[in-house]
Parts: C-alpha cells; structure tokens; sequence
C-alpha cells in the first residue's frame, strides 16, 4: 500500500484497493494545494507533503522546499530567463529555460524547468499519476544519451513541484511543420536514435507508451562541409511511463495518443469495446 493506510472491509478487491489509494492521494494533495493557496507569500509545502506527494523516502535527497521570488526560481538555485516565452506547456505544467546557479550540483547548465501547478494536478487522477510516472521513471532510469534527464531533485515552492530537465532546443513536430518533410537520411538518424532510446528502456522494464513527434526533442549542430544540419534527438515526456515484464500484465490498458498508435493496438482497442458495449464505436 506504500506510504498511505486505509481500512477497507475483508479482502478487498485489486481495483477497489488501487481506486482507494489513488483517491486518498488525491485528497491529500488538494488539502496541501489548498492551504498554501490560502498562505500564499508564505512557506512552501513541506518536505513532508512533497515526498508523500512524489511517493518518496522523507529521510531522502529527492526533495528540495523554497520559494518563487520572480526571476530565481525556489531561492537561489535556478534563475528563469527574464522576458522569454516558455518552451511549452501541457495540460497541468508549463516548462520555461533557465541556468543554474552557483552553490548548485552543476553551475552554469542550462536547463528546462518543467513546472506543475499542485492546485491543477490535484483536481485529476490522471494527472497525478502522469507526474508520479514520470518522476519514477527518470529517476529509475540509468543515464543514456538520447533520453531526457533529471538534474537534482524535485524543487517544490507553494502550490507547485518543478522537474529540473536537460535544456532542448525544439520538438520534432515542430521542426516538420517549419521545414516540411525531412530528407531520408535525417529520418533514419533520427530513426535510430529513438530506437536506442526505447531499447535502452526496455532493457530495463519501461514502456514509455507515448511515442510520438511532439514527445521526441531535438538539439542541432552543423555538421563539416556540406553545412547541413544534423540533429541529436531525446525523449521526453513519461508522463504515461510503466514498468513493465514479460509476465506481468501492466500494459493491458488503453493509453497514449490516438493517431500515433500502432494498427495492432487500436485493433485491440476496437476489439474491446465490442465486448464492453457492443456499440462497434471507436
């Protein structure tokens, strides 16, 4: 049951047991979001409620408290660029580029900050658990070259948690839509670097289970001579991430993005909700 107790009556069922837990998680958070709302220009949530929150040890390095003071983002240990329009946003969490500054693991970096509006997540299960899987997964996942990376721990101010990532340039799908199609040698570069990446997860038991254009982020160099441009792709986003093995049946549910999905997985989406409903609709 991890780090929350219930009662429940004799010999509840998986569902129901994985439904509690997953309710009272999100009480917790709400009641968090709404006292720091109420404190707002006050005290952060605790190291406390932001480990119980990410589902981490107290006694941990994984957590560090501060505030937001405009520019330097939770006191002194990243500075957001001033006057810069985010690098995106999604549907609970804004990421703007900033550097970290020095008394910090590495001076001087580069890097994204994926901010998360607690107040936002605690309204949806869902999203809860997306932060909860991605902090799991990067944190699990050994290093590799062509997969976004954590730098330090989870930064949680009042009423938010931030992820510090690796600073990217521009998202694939982007890029096509600016330049068009790319030539082919340039797809089966960026081809193969995503196949390394996804190999290298499941080498040690994730799925990532949102593959697509938007999720895969791209820094360029100019390569010799002929001047074009040649780009080193990562992964991003694990927000639907999941452990995964051979024998266990973690991956029997419905997730990632529709039009990206392989024919084989919407066959079996098709397939039941002929048996749930009958109704034949996809």
């Amino acid at each position: 049951m991890g780090l929350f107790k219930f009662k429940f009556g004799p010999k509840p069922s998986p569902r129901k047991e994985k439904a509690a837990t997953a309710r009272a998680s999100l009480d917790d958070l709400a009641q968090i979001a709404a006292a720091q709302t109420k404190e707002k220009g006050r005290a952060g949530l605790t190291r406390e409620a932001a480990c119980k929150v990410l589902q981490v040890p107290v006694a941990g390095r994984d957590v560090i408290s501060g505030l937001v003071d405009r520019s330097v983002y939770a006191g002194s240990l990243i500075k957001l660029d001033d006057d810069t329009e985010p690098l995106g946003r999604g549907q609970s969490s804004v990421v703007h580029p900033g550097t970290m500054l020095p008394g910090t693991v590495d001076p001087g970096r580069r890097v994204a900050v994926k901010v998360l509006d607690a107040a936002s997540v605690s309204q949806s299960t869902a999203l809860l658990g997306m932060l909860r899987s991605e902090w799991a997964a990067l944190r699990a996942l050994p290093p590799h070259e062509h997969i976004i990376a954590l730098h330090g721990p989870a930064i949680v101010t009042r009423c938010e948690v931030a992820l510090v990532l690796t600073l990217m340039e521009a998202d694939l799908l982007s890029l096509i839509e600016d330049e068009g199609p790319l030539p082919e040698d340039e797809c089966r570069q960026l081809f193969c670097q995503m196949a390394s990446a996804l190999g290298h997860m499941h080498a040690h038991g994730w799925a990532h289970r949102d593959v697509k254009p938007e999720n895969v982020c791209l820094i360029s160099r100019r390569a010799p001579p002929p001047g074009r441009l040649l780009h080193r792709a990562r992964l991003i986003d694990f927000g639907a991430a999941a452990q995964c093995a051979p024998s266990a049946n973690t991956l029997g549910s419905f997730c990632g993005t529709p039009v990206y999905m392989a024919p084989e997985v919407t066959c079996w989406v098709r397939r039941r909700a002929l048996f749930n409903d009958g109704g034949g609709h996809f």
